[in-house]
């Protein structure tokens, strides 16, 4: 993403962030860049985003970190049975543990 979400996309995501459930991204949310972490105007705020492999960069930055609250890194390898190592790192998080 390198520019604001606009029309249906920026009005869906003013209607996620309006809703009194929580929301759970996948891969990034919706309006975050994924590799400054710059939040775009507007940006959906999840209460956890969930990523496959390797946290996007964007992720990790200083500003996205206040957009969500959690974000949890899923190693591909666990998904096919792996060791006790995969294991292991598949509940890694980051973000805000509360």
């Amino acid at each position: 993403m390198t520019r604001a979400p606009e029309g249906v996309t920026a009005r869906l995501i003013h209607l996620a962030n309006a809703a009194p459930g929580p929301i759970l991204a996948v891969d990034l949310p919706s309006g975050l860049d994924a590799t400054s972490g710059e939040p775009f105007s507007p940006t959906v705020r999840t209460k956890a985003t969930l990523t496959l492999a390797l946290p996007k960069r964007g992720l990790l930055a200083a500003g996205a970190t206040t957009l969500f609250a959690r974000a949890a890194i899923i190693p591909l390898n666990s998904m096919r049975g792996g060791g006790d190592a995969d294991r292991a790192t598949a509940g890694q998080t980051t973000g805000d543990e509360a």
